[in-house]
């Protein structure tokens, strides 16, 4: 853990700093990152909290791009759970805010990536579900 859990420290001690000075923008980042670094450590489901509270900020705002930014993270951390759905369709929604946001080539490599995630889902229900060989 070492350094990444010195981050995860110094991402939730700007979180705290930004919500008491009620710097919006600030507790977006902080969130964001604070995701990243539980991305990192393997706590995905931590990184889904953080970046689900990210993506309301970031609404608030209209950025269409960090939104994008946002989404794509958060359907990474959805991936990372196991779960290709969510990670379909919050790709799928990046996709949509980086074109919206005018950045055709982050939205072409999302799209592809929801499809991808589309297309995989299938295989982990059936690897999920297949039954066991006793030996």
């Amino acid at each position: 853990m070492g350094r990444l859990g010195e981050a995860v420290g110094c991402h939730r001690a700007a979180l705290a700093i930004a919500r008491e000075t009620g710097d919006r923008d600030g507790e977006e980042s902080a969130l964001n990152n604070l995701g990243n670094a539980y991305l990192q450590l393997g706590q995905s489901a931590d990184a889904v909290g953080c970046y689900r509270a990210a993506l309301v900020i970031t609404r608030e705002f209209g950025d269409r791009y960090q939104e994008g930014e946002v989404l794509r993270n958060l359907g990474t951390a959805y991936w990372e759970s196991h779960q290709p759905e969510q990670a379909a369709a919050c790709w799928q929604e990046a996709a949509d805010a980086m074109r919206e946001a005018g950045s055709e080539e982050q939205a072409a490599y999302l799209d592809r990536s929801a499809v991808r995630a589309r297309h995989r889902r299938g295989r982990w229900r059936r690897w999920r579900h297949r039954p066991t060989k006793e030996v």
